[in-house]
């Protein structure tokens, strides 16, 4: 390779050198500079990607906390029975039919126990959250008898306050 470049004449070497320098140059802008660039490229893109989740988790962190401070704050009615207000609450999800509502029975102003069979699982399900949430009345118990009819369900619970 030495004996072939210094047989060339002053001139093609000069032109062999600068082709090996810009081939030098191509090679490293190809497969040096343009990977750096992308890999930068997808960082900046996976920083703000991140960002943006902090920025959206910072923000349901302050919600979460001004309603817990708003739940804290609502006051309770303490004075009217579990069963009285249940009552409206299983008129609206549809759960105090006469098929389905088979035995409401107060234990205690606190307590109350419900069987229901054949109610709609999605609306059972509704109707705990509000009561948990419009009255900060929790499931004690629960015990769930499958129905052979998809999506109903037969249910014996206790409710307390």
């Amino acid at each position: 390779m030495k004996a072939w470049f210094l047989a060339l004449s002053e001139r093609e070497r000069h032109l062999v050198l600068i082709v090996v320098v810009l081939l030098t140059a191509l090679l490293l802008f190809f497969y040096g500079w343009k990977p750096l660039q992308r890999y930068k490229l997808r960082l900046e893109n996976d920083l703000a990607a991140t960002l943006e989740d902090r920025s959206y988790l910072d923000q349901a962190r302050q919600q979460a906390a001004r309603l817990e401070a708003m739940e804290e704050a609502r006051p309770r009615d303490t004075n009217t029975s579990v069963q009285l207000l249940s009552a409206p609450l299983l008129r609206r999800f549809k759960l105090d039919a006469p098929g389905v509502l088979v035995r409401s029975e107060a234990k205690s102003r606190d307590v109350l126990s419900l069987k229901l069979e054949g109610a709609q699982f999605d609306q059972l399900v509704r109707f705990l959250g509000a009561m948990e949430n419009e009255h900060g009345i929790y499931v004690e118990t629960m015990a769930l008898i499958p129905s052979d009819t998809p999506g109903l369900t037969g249910v014996q619970l206790t409710l307390k306050r």
